[in-house]
């Protein structure tokens, strides 16, 4: 028998970064439990911040569209959520966590890549999902 590495294989593919989170994609979508709530959980890759051009410290926004179900982080001077990795030496994805969203803003069931486009605005993505924000426990 000869046993191959699973992790070496994705990665040589691409689906893995060094710390093992998939990242073959631009942005990503997923939904969570906060408290006795839901979040939000959007992932962003180096590859991604980078485009944009955010940092470690950066404070973004996300802004919504409920007309065109669009939506874009966008960097703020002020309030918003602070872009950091848990690990400083970290060279992987970020994670933003939003535990409150407008009724109407879809949610994913599941890890949902986003097509984004990357503007001087921010980063701009579809919002993915099946089910309206407000069909989840009470925030």
């Amino acid at each position: 028998m000869a046993f191959i590495s699973v992790k070496s294989i994705a990665k040589g593919k691409g689906f893995l970064n060094n710390h093992g989170r998939i990242a073959n994609y631009d942005l990503a979508l997923s939904k969570g439990k906060a408290g006795n709530g839901f979040a939000l959980h959007i992932y962003i890759p180096p590859k991604t911040l980078k485009q944009a051009r955010f940092i470690d410290g950066d404070r973004v926004d996300l802004l919504f569209d409920p007309v065109d179900q669009s939506a874009m982080l966008t960097r703020v001077t002020e309030g918003g959520w602070k872009i950091s990795r848990a690990n400083k030496q970290s060279a992987g994805c970020v994670s933003l966590s939003i535990n409150w969203l407008p009724a109407d803003f879809p949610i994913p069931d599941k890890v949902t890549p986003a097509e984004c486009t990357i503007a001087d605005s921010g980063i701009l993505f579809k919002v993915v999902g099946n089910k309206p924000a407000k069909d989840y426990q009470t925030r």
